[in-house]
């Protein structure tokens, strides 16, 4: 994580990942990039793409209000926290415009997804094509 953001800062100091909220570093198994925009996103990670980078989360990131399971507060055992009797999900109902911001954030953020065999290579390589590609599309 490391590796890349700072290596990508450094030759393209406008560029911007999405911020994790930890102060000493990531231990993640996706690196989002932060291109503002559902556009700017596809250019960037079809570009990406042809670079050989390995494009999309390695877990979900998506809006959770349309997923079935969530709208329909489905779980494993009726009883069961988040929703079940007693539990701060119990009353909650969820309609489209709870969160109108949340499908445009996430197609405006494409994803890395970190293997667990990278190497210390492997970042450089990601690093330099990310700089490679915002030096010819800058964001």
């Amino acid at each position: 994580w490391d590796t890349i953001r700072n290596t990508v800062q450094q030759a393209v100091p406008t560029f911007r990942f999405r911020e994790s909220g930890c102060v000493t570093g990531d231990a993640g198994i996706t690196l989002f990039l932060d291109l503002e925009t559902p556009d700017k996103a596809r250019l960037f990670a079809d570009a990406l793409a042809r670079e050989g980078v390995p494009m999309g989360p390695s877990s979900g990131m998506v809006n959770l209000l349309t997923l079935d399971y969530v709208r329909q507060k489905a779980m494993p055992h009726p009883l069961r926290y988040p929703f079940g009797p007693g539990h701060a999900g119990a009353t909650v109902t969820y309609a489209n415009d709870d969160a109108p911001n949340t499908d445009r954030l996430v197609a405006s953020m494409p994803a890395i997804a970190i293997g667990p065999r990278w190497t210390p290579t492997d970042a450089r390589d990601v690093a330099a094509a990310i700089i490679k590609v915002a030096q010819k599309n800058p964001v």
